[in-house]
C-alpha cells in the first residue's frame, strides 16, 4: 500500500494542476433538470416548491440504504458528468491518484458515516470510487472558492440572526442543476439540513434542528506552521456533518473540531440564533475570529492575527460594505451575495435564518446570486413522520 506520506506529497501537488485548468464550459440552454420523484420505505425524494428535496431518517445502515436507492438513477448522470469533466481538463493521468487519495481518507470517515456509505453504495450498485471522490474533493481538491456573511441580531431588521452563504465551485457542465437538499434525520442525533449534491453524505453548507448552521470556504495559505494535509484526519465535509449531528452551539461545535485530527486548512463560517463566527482552521491550530461590530465577512484568506497571511479579496470587500446599513434583512444580505458572486463559478446562494429555522435558497442558473430564492420551511421537515 502506498504510505500515507506518499499521499500527502501528491496531494500538495494538485492545487496547481486544478487552478490552472480550463473551465469546462457549460451545456447549450435547455430545460433545468428535475429529479425524479420517489419513495424508499419511509424516505422521499420530492419538490417543495422549486426545490428538491430528499428525506431520510434512522440507524446508519437504513440511511445508507434509503438514499442509495433514492439516489441510484441520478448518480449514473454524475458519473457521466466527472468522466467528461476528466477528460476536458486533461486529468486521465492524475485521475486514479485522486481517487486513491479519497481512498485512503475513507478509513477515517466517522464509524456511522462509514456504515451509512457502505450501505448506500450496495443500494445504488453504484461506482465506489465516484462516491469516495464527491465525499473527499475538499480535501483533495483547490479549485474552490466561496463567500460567507453573517449578521447577528443586533444587525438584523428583525433582530433574528441571518447567515448568507454563495458556494463556487469550477465550473463543471449541469452539476449546479443538481442542487439536492438532504434532510437527515439520524437515530438519537439532531436533525439537519444538507445543501449539496447527489452522493454526497458530509455537509458543505446546512443547518439543525438547533439552528446550529456551517458553511465550508477553502483556505491555500497560512501563516503557521501546520502540516497542509493530513492523511489521517477526518475529511472536512463528514467532520462538518458531525458538527450539525452532535452540537448546538458554536461553543460546541469548536471543541468538537478542536478536539478531531483535521486533514488540512479551511474556514468554517458558523452560527447559531444567538451569534456568528470564522473558525479558522489548520492541522495545528482552530481559531475563532468573531464579528466586528456584530457581522462577519469571510472568502478565501485568514484573517485572524495568528493565521492571516494576505486578505486583499474584491469579494470580501463587497461583503464588507453591507456594514454601512445599520440593519440588514434578508434582501440586503442577498444583494450583498450577487455583489460578491464569482460568475459562472457561483452555483449556490442561500441564507439561513436559525431562529425561524428557515432556509432561503437560490439555484439551476449561473450565478445562483442573479436568481429568485425559494423559502423552505425546515423546522416541520426536522420533525419526526407523524409527529405534530
Amino acid at each position: 500500500m502506498t504510505s500515507p506520506k506518499c499521499f500527502g506529497i501528491l496531494l500538495l501537488c494538485l492545487p496547481l494542476a486544478t487552478l490552472t485548468a480550463q473551465p469546462v464550459a457549460p451545456r447549450p440552454d435547455k430545460p433545468i433538470f428535475r429529479y425524479p420523484e420517489s419513495n424508499h420505505g419511509a424516505a422521499e425524494l420530492k419538490y417543495h416548491g422549486k426545490i428538491p428535496v430528499l428525506e431520510a431518517a434512522g440507524a446508519p445502515e437504513e440511511m445508507g440504504a434509503q438514499i442509495g436507492t433514492l439516489h441510484a438513477k441520478v448518480l449514473k448522470e454524475i458519473h457521466d458528468l466527472v468522466e467528461g469533466y476528466v477528460r476536458a481538463r486533461g486529468w486521465r493521468d492524475i485521475y486514479p491518484w485522486i481517487v486513491k487519495s479519497g481512498s485512503l481518507l475513507e478509513w477515517n470517515f466517522p464509524l456511522s458515516h462509514r456504515r451509512e456509505f457502505a450501505a448506500a453504495t450496495k443500494a445504488a450498485n453504484a461506482d465506489r470510487d465516484l462516491l469516495i471522490l464527491i465525499n473527499t474533493a475538499f480535501d483533495v481538491f483547490s479549485a474552490f472558492a466561496c463567500s460567507t456573511i453573517v449578521a447577528e441580531p443586533a444587525r438584523s431588521e428583525t433582530g433574528a440572526l441571518l447567515f448568507g452563504r454563495n458556494l463556487d465551485l469550477p465550473r463543471f457542465a449541469h452539476l449546479h442543476e443538481l442542487t439536492l437538499v438532504t434532510i437527515y434525520r439520524p437515530t438519537g442525533k439532531h436533525a439537519f439540513a444538507s445543501i449539496g449534491f447527489p452522493g454526497q453524505f458530509g455537509v458543505i453548507s446546512g443547518m439543525n434542528d438547533a439552528g446550529l448552521a456551517v458553511a465550508v470556504n477553502e483556505i491555500l495559505e497560512a501563516k503557521d506552521d501546520g502540516a497542509k494535509f493530513n492523511p489521517l484526519g477526518t475529511p472536512k465535509l463528514m467532520l462538518l456533518r458531525r458538527v450539525l449531528e452532535e452540537c448546538a452551539t458554536i461553543d460546541d461545535a469548536e471543541k468538537l473540531i478542536t478536539a478531531a485530527t483535521r486533514t488540512g486548512m479551511m474556514a468554517v463560517t458558523i452560527c447559531d440564533k444567538k451569534q456568528g463566527a470564522i473558525l479558522e482552521i489548520t492541522t495545528k491550530a482552530v481559531i475563532r475570529r468573531r464579528p466586528s461590530e456584530g457581522i462577519c465577512t469571510c472568502t478565501n484568506h485568514f484573517r485572524s492575527k495568528e493565521l492571516s497571511v494576505a486578505d486583499k479579496c474584491g469579494r470580501l470587500d463587497a461583503l464588507d460594505a453591507s456594514r454601512a446599513k445599520n440593519k440588514l434583512n434578508v434582501e440586503d444580505v442577498g444583494k450583498a451575495l450577487h455583489a460578491a458572486n464569482f460568475g459562472d463559478l457561483t452555483m449556490q446562494t442561500m441564507i439561513f435564518e436559525p431562529t425561524s429555522l428557515r432556509l432561503h435558497l437560490a439555484f439551476g442558473r449561473l450565478p445562483s446570486s442573479a436568481q429568485p430564492r425559494e423559502t423552505l420551511d425546515l423546522r416541520g421537515l426536522f420533525a419526526e413522520k407523524g409527529a405534530k
